[in-house]
């Protein structure tokens, strides 16, 4: 019986047969399923590990970034800060300073019509041994600042007695004897000059001697432009 019922009936073995390879395939697709997840891992590790190794290499010699305080154009790297170098450039005079010694070239010489000459002492009389002493003020006129030479052989204060020269303080000047100063207008540049009571020569070539008391004449002179004179005397 059973074996009739079998055999008699062969159309329900095929339910049987779908249902084998159905889950033949299902358990193929389970397993690629679980071998591309494995590798998907597997995958992503090598991709971990590889970012992690570059990381690394970042920091070895050869590789290392510039710290954050460096900078390449002006200043120490790996400092923040800047190097220095010594400047070319000469500074701008200030007209509000008083005039000092001009740079070569930095100013342009004054017109002898813009200077003025001044001549001043303390005292019209001097006594046995005092020696005369005597202010000479340097004023420009012109509208700018222009360079003016009272090196001691160019204002010059000259003596005189009785009309006569006997006394120059360039007379014996050694050296170049030049100084340059910047006169703005108005500003005087004051050079103190003194006479030692002996006469002189030009050139130094005379011996000098002392003068005996008496009256004298003084004035400053540069160039073509000459001081009020002065008089005074001496005991």
């Amino acid at each position: 019986m059973g074996m009739n019922t079998f055999c008699n009936h062969p159309e329900e073995r095929q339910p049987l047969s779908v249902t084998y390879w159905r889950r033949r395939f299902l358990a193929l697709a389970a397993g690629l399923a679980v071998l591309a997840l494995i590798a998907w891992a597997f995958s992503g590790a090598l991709g971990i590990g590889g970012r992690a190794a570059a990381s690394a290499g970042h920091g070895s010699p050869g590789h290392q970034s510039r710290p954050a305080g460096g900078h390449g154009n002006g200043t120490a790297p790996g400092t923040g800060v800047p190097q220095t170098s010594p400047s070319a450039a000469s500074p701008t005079p200030d007209a509000t300073q008083p005039p000092g010694p001009a740079s070569s070239g930095a100013t342009r010489a004054c017109n002898p019509g813009d200077v003025v000459l001044s001549l001043f002492s303390s005292q019209g009389s001097y006594g046995r041994g005092q020696l005369p002493e005597f202010d000479v003020d340097v004023v420009s006129t012109a509208a700018r600042t222009c360079a003016f030479n009272v090196g001691p052989r160019f204002l010059t204060l000259v003596i005189t007695a009785g009309g006569k020269r006997i006394w120059s303080s360039a007379d014996c000047v050694a050296g170049p004897g030049s100084l340059l100063t910047n006169l703005a207008r108005g500003v005087p540049t004051v050079v103190p000059l003194s006479w030692d009571r002996e006469t002189s020569a030009p050139g130094c070539r005379v011996t000098s001697r002392q003068v005996t008391p008496g009256s004298f004449a003084a004035a400053a002179l540069d160039g073509g432009l000459a001081s009020n004179p002065l008089t005074f005397t001496l005991s």
